[in-house]
């Protein structure tokens, strides 16, 4: 039997706005180690050297002020928890897919799909595949 908690309309917004502000943070993460690869391709030249640099610098800022955040504990415990762990996760997946080419992201994405249409098997296929 699963434990029902019962929250207030405040709690509730509270935690919409921590879990939007950790997805933000992941996402800044995300973009920034994609414009860190692409800054050192041909393609960094020009407008998008002009507007890529001032947004990666934005982004770093960005992150750094939301870890600050975290760290001044301005959320409860068990969110930073989550965060922290939600980060670490991330951090991994990142590197995982920055080492990938740019064209096996249509299997990433098959594969992300088939996970969340049917986690079990997916978890076991990928279980009986890294043995």
């Amino acid at each position: 039997m699963s434990k029902v908690e019962e929250i207030t309309q405040q709690q509730l917004a509270k935690r919409i706005y921590d879990s939007a502000r950790a997805k933000a943070i992941l996402a800044n993460q995300n973009a920034n180690a994609h414009n860190e690869v692409l800054k050192r391709t041909p393609a960094w030249k020009g407008n998008v050297k002009k507007y890529g640099n001032p947004l990666i610098l934005e982004l770093i800022k960005q992150e750094k002020d939301e870890f600050a955040r975290i760290e001044k504990a301005e959320i409860d415990l068990d969110m930073k928890n989550v965060i922290d762990e939600a980060f670490e996760k991330s951090g991994k997946i990142i590197q995982l897919l920055a080492r990938m080419v740019f064209t096996d992201y249509d299997e990433v994405e098959m594969v992300l799909m088939a996970l969340a249409k049917d986690k079990s098997s997916m978890l076991g296929i990928a279980k009986k595949t890294l043995r």
